[in-house]
Order: structure tokens, then sequence, then C-alpha cells
């Protein structure tokens, strides 16, 4: 009995001392959640400050999110929603009530569902630092990240998907692009001139033909592409020719529909690929 129960205190001992070696890397995270058809990504900064963007269509995203947060890490320092499409938002209803939030930004919209009016009311009663995306808005988070507001603009767009909040998140010499589910017409128009190096593009709308065009691609020369897409989902996603266009230029793909979460790991210059699924 008491030799069961030393082995055990040993591996409780050991999974407590990875969790907390994993924690102080020093090293920025980006996951790329499996949470279906939908998009959830997570970012850990060096300081570990934490930032969930989008939150995946249901409340699967909890167990999913719990892989990569300490068990005691009941705190998010920003939320972004990228629009209030439910495979967007829907696993932030429980999110907000199980989670403290420091602020949350949105498009501004006000979508006529109970998914967003119940996320809404949870954030609005805990206090949470709510405002609207605005392109151009610079906003420092922690002691090392910034996430520069590319959309949306002034105009007035109709369609919820075009007016998806997209940013830059730069870590160093490191940056990532993520544009919601974004068309072609808008992503060719906040790409043009950048002024940047981009290592990493996440693929919007989730791999769909009505996005991530020949000039958004040219302008924005990735190194590696995320693709957040459910397995066999009814949408088709991602589309043939958004494929056939990356591995026309040579540009690596991961997918969580065949490699499961996806993470990365950078020091602000290099960086490495971790995926949850081996597809070989």
């Amino acid at each position: 009995m008491i030799k069961h129960f030393v082995v055990f205190l040993v591996i409780v001992c050991q999974l407590l001392f990875n969790i907390i070696e994993n924690d102080n890397d020093g090293l920025m995270h980006l996951h790329m959640l499996d949470v279906g058809q939908g998009d959830a990504f997570l970012l850990q900064t060096v300081d570990k400050k934490y930032v969930l963007i989008d939150g995946g269509p249901s409340s699967n995203l909890i167990d999913v999110m719990a892989d990569y947060m300490p068990f005691w890490q009941n705190r998010l320092d920003l939320v972004i929603a990228t629009h209030g499409d439910s495979d967007h938002i829907g696993g932030l209803v429980e999110l907000s009530e199980r989670y403290d939030i420091e602020a949350f930004i949105y498009n501004g919209e006000s979508k006529n569902t109970l998914i967003f009016e119940e996320l809404m009311k949870n954030i609005s009663f805990d206090g949470v630092d709510i405002s609207i995306a605005q392109s151009g808005e610079e906003i420092r988070v922690g002691c090392c990240m910034e996430i520069d507001i590319l959309w949306p603009g002034s105009i007035n767009i109709e369609d919820s998907n075009d007016r998806s909040v997209s940013i830059i998140a730069k870590y160093q010499d490191f940056e990532i692009y993520m544009a919601g589910d974004l068309g072609y017409k808008y992503e060719e128009k906040i790409t043009n001139n950048l002024g940047v190096d981009i290592e990493v593009m996440k693929i919007s709308h989730h791999g769909s033909r009505t996005s991530t065009s020949t000039k958004v691609v040219d302008n924005i020369r990735p190194q590696i592409t995320l693709i957040s897409a459910g397995k066999d989902n009814k949408f088709g996603h991602p589309h043939r020719e958004v494929l056939d266009l990356l591995d026309k230029n040579n540009i690596i793909q991961y997918r969580t529909d065949i490699q499961g979460t996806v993470s990365i790991k950078s020091d602000g210059s290099d960086y490495v690929v971790d995926i949850e699924k081996d597809n070989k």
C-alpha cells in the first residue's frame, strides 16, 4: 500500500514538474486548438499572459484548452472574437462563466443569436473591459508581445465574415497573421504593403475558396500556414483550390482535421512546430 502511494506521489510530482518547466521555458507559444469545424487559437507570451482568439463552436473548447494551460490558470488577459458566427464564439459562453477575462475585443456587430447575446451578457455582468477593434490600433500584451489591428476599417460592411477582426501578432522578429473568416477582397486590401515578414499565416475561413487568393499569398509570403477545420466537415474545408495554391508556392500547411492541435514555440527569431497527431 505504502509502495503504491509513493509511486503515485512520484508520478504526480513528475507531472507537476513537467507543467511548471514548460510554463517557464521563456518562449512564446501559439496553439491552434483542435475544436472541430471552427477557430480557436491560444497565445501564451513569454511572461505568461494568455490571449485567446476565437472560441470554436462549443464548450469542448474548455477541455482542449486544459491541455495547454496550467490547471491553476483561470485567467485570460485578452479574448478576441473575430466575428459573431457560432463556430467562432460558441465556446466563449462557457469560457466566460469559468474564466476571469481581463479584456474583450470584437468587431462591434450585434448578432441576433442566443449565443452572442449570452456571451455579451456574461462579460458585461463581469465588468470585463470591452472594446471594438479599430484598424491601426496597437495593443501591448505583457512585456513583449504586440498585436496590430489591421481590420475592420471604417467602411460599412454587412457580411459578418468581411468584418472579421484581423491582426498581426508580433514577438520580436516573429510574426503571425490571422484574419478570421475575412474574404480575399479585403485580405488583399489589408496585406498590401504590410512592411513585415510573416512567418505564420492563419488561412482565413477554414481554407474556403472565398479567402486566400494568389495576391494574398504573394503579399504575405508566409513560411508556414495553419488551417483550422473539422474532419470531414460538410463544407468541404479546406477547399482544393486553396491547397493547390499553397502547394504551388511550396508553403507548408498544418491542419487540425489531419494533425489535431498544432503548437508553435518561438524565441522571437526561430520557431519549432509540434503536432498532436502524426499524419504519416
